[in-house]
This record gives structure tokens, C-alpha cells and sequence, in this order.
């Protein structure tokens, strides 16, 4: 069992972008999705005393691109994302912010395409900047779903990912934040309690020289280890968290008590964030504290607490609707202060 490291917290202020529609499921809705980037941005900067932002925060797999990632590394993964159009996009974005919140970053979920007719593509979290990317993770730690290949093709693992120093990004108040792939927020409960079960979703890994093999009991735990050596290395005290989608306000319950509360656990009691599609129905600006997606101050016990976790939730401080058009959907945009 490890001990995660408790620290001091800078202030941080992130915004979380919800978004009332499902992940991007083709590469060429990327100029649409683009349109309500921009139109978020452009309303975050204009909001009275939205400064001093460190992130906005986008659900996982809020866009689609073409091109696969996995089997690239380090500066050469980076590069073929700074050239890719999504980019141009992103770091507009950024700019806008900038204005205001200066150093202020756009994190941005991004899936690929399938990788081959046995996987699907890349589960990516993006971090940017107005002078390009900051920070890339991809997927570490799947679900079972992610990997039983029933009704989709599963998830493929390179181990290489788990220790990524692009993984974790310096944030303009000082503080540090690790960024978490949809379901990696439910690696800091593996990383206390395990070895655990869920790590058995872990199935395929991707081979040096042949395509993939079968994920051994010691390939699970190199990832694992791996990812505990950057976590204690680099002290991240902020969990930003690309996930894809919930139904509805309500079907993100688990995910608050289990996902985002051991999060902020995970980070020392740190500010953990999370944004999401919520395809059924959105929160209205009315009901803005529904769903928060949001925790701080977690106490140190709360991995081992297990089934009698609380949600440790944590309110937003201001928000704003973007509202639905004929060309995109609603967005609620909520800003978190720790």
C-alpha cells in the first residue's frame, strides 16, 4: 500500500466546460466544435472578474481527429499534434484567454480514430497554450468495458505513456497539475489499495515488435509503478479530468465519491476537476450546483474509506450558459476557486 504525499496548495482557479451533447464521433465535426470553443472562450473573457484563470477544462473526447498517437513518444508525439489542425484552434482559444488570465491553458480532450481493425484510437487529454502544447496524456488505465471488446473494439496500452513527464503541466498560479485521461482518475485508488481487480481491464499492451500481447501481471504493474515514480517525482497538487460522457445530472454520483473526491485525495486534498458531455440533459444554469464534477480538500483517508466515502464536493463560484444554436449544442461553463 502506498502513501500519497500531502503538500501546500497555491490558490487555482479553473473553469470546467460541460457540454450538452455526446463525444465528437468524426473527424469532420472538428470546425463545429471549434465554433463553441471559441464562442466559450470569447464569453469567459468577457465575464466581470473571470481572471487570473489557470485552465479551462474540456470533457474527454470533445474532438475527433484522424491520426493515431499511441505508438508515437515524447517530443515526437508532440510535434505531430502542434502540426495537426486542431492547433490552430486551440491555441486561438488560448490567446483569447490570455487577455485576462495570462498563462492561462486550454485542456482539451481528443480522440482518434481506430488505430487497426482490432483497436480502437487514442484516448488523449491536451494541454495548450497561445504558443502551442504543454501537455499530452493518453489513457493509462481503462475500464473493463475498455478492453472486453464487447460492442467496441478494446483499448490498447503502451507503456511508454505511464511516466510521460508531458503528463504533468506547471500552471500559471505555481501549481502543478496532472492530467488524467477520463477513467485515470480512478488510478489513485490503485495506487493505495492495489493491487486490485480493476487492473485486470488492462489486457492488451502493444509490443516492440510484434502488434500487441497479452498484458502480463508484471506489465500491469510497470505502468503502475511508473506512473507512482512521476506522481511522487513531480507533487502534482491539481487533477484536471478530461471524461467523456454521463446520461444526465445524477449518473455522475459514483463518479463524484469515487473518481473525483479520491482525485483530489490522490493530489494531497488538492483541487481535482472534472468536465463532461452530459447527453441526455444538461444542468441549467439555474441548477449549476447540480453535478459539480469538482472536489477539494479531500481528506487523507478518503481512498481507504472506500464504500463510506462522501462526495467532498465542491462549488463552483460563478457560471454561465453558452446557449445551444442550430450549429451547436449548450454549454455550461462553471469557475472553481480552491
Amino acid at each position: 500500500m502506498s502513501q500519497l504525499p500531502r503538500s501546500s496548495h497555491p490558490r487555482v482557479r479553473i473553469v470546467s466546460v460541460c457540454v450538452g451533447s455526446n463525444c465528437a464521433r468524426r473527424p469532420d465535426t472538428l470546425r463545429s466544435r471549434a465554433d463553441l470553443l471559441l464562442a466559450v472562450t470569447e464569453a469567459i473573457a468577457a465575464e466581470p472578474g473571470w481572471t487570473g484563470i489557470d485552465a479551462v477544462l474540456w470533457p474527454g473526447g470533445y474532438l475527433k481527429v484522424s491520426d493515431q498517437y499511441g505508438a508515437l513518444r515524447g517530443r515526437e508525439r508532440a510535434a505531430r499534434l502542434q502540426e495537426a489542425e486542431l492547433s490552430q484552434w486551440t491555441r486561438a482559444a488560448a490567446a483569447i484567454l490570455a487577455e485576462a488570465s495570462p498563462g492561462a491553458l486550454v485542456v482539451i480532450g481528443v480522440d482518434s480514430t481506430r488505430l487497426s481493425w482490432e483497436f480502437r484510437g487514442d484516448e488523449l487529454v491536451t494541454a495548450w497554450s497561445a504558443d502551442g502544447l504543454v501537455g499530452v496524456a493518453r489513457k493509462i488505465f481503462p475500464t473493463d468495458g475498455d478492453t472486453t471488446g464487447a460492442g467496441l473494439r478494446p483499448y490498447l496500452l503502451y507503456a511508454h505513456d505511464s511516466a510521460d513527464p508531458r503528463r504533468i503541466v506547471d500552471l500559471p498560479s505555481g501549481a502543478r497539475a496532472t492530467l488524467c485521461v477520463c477513467y485515470d482518475a480512478f488510478l489513485f485508488n490503485e495506487l493505495v489499495l492495489g493491487p486490485t481487480a480493476k487492473r485486470g481491464a488492462m489486457r492488451y499492451i502493444a509490443h516492440p515488435t510484434e502488434r500487441w500481447e497479452w498484458a502480463t501481471p508484471e506489465d500491469r504493474a510497470h505502468i503502475i509503478d511508473a506512473y507512482w515514480g512521476l506522481h511522487t517525482s513531480t507533487k502534482p497538487t491539481v487533477a484536471l479530468i478530461g471524461i467523456h460522457r454521463f446520461k444526465q445530472p445524477g449518473a455522475d454520483l459514483r463518479w463524484q465519491r469515487h473518481g473525483i473526491a479520491t482525485a483530489s485525495a490522490g493530489v494531497g486534498g488538492g483541487l481535482a476537476v472534472g468536465a463532461a458531455h452530459f447527453t441526455r440533459q444538461l444542468p441549467t444554469l439555474a441548477q449549476f450546483l447540480n453535478s459539480p464534477l469538482a472536489s477539494a480538500g479531500a481528506p487523507k483517508n478518503q481512498i481507504q474509506l472506500g464504500l463510506n466515502r462522501g462526495p467532498c464536493a465542491l462549488n463552483p463560484i460563478a457560471a454561465l450558459m453558452v446557449e445551444a444554436t442550430h450549429k451547436r449544442p449548450a454549454a455550461l461553463v462553471r469557475l472553481y476557486d480552491s
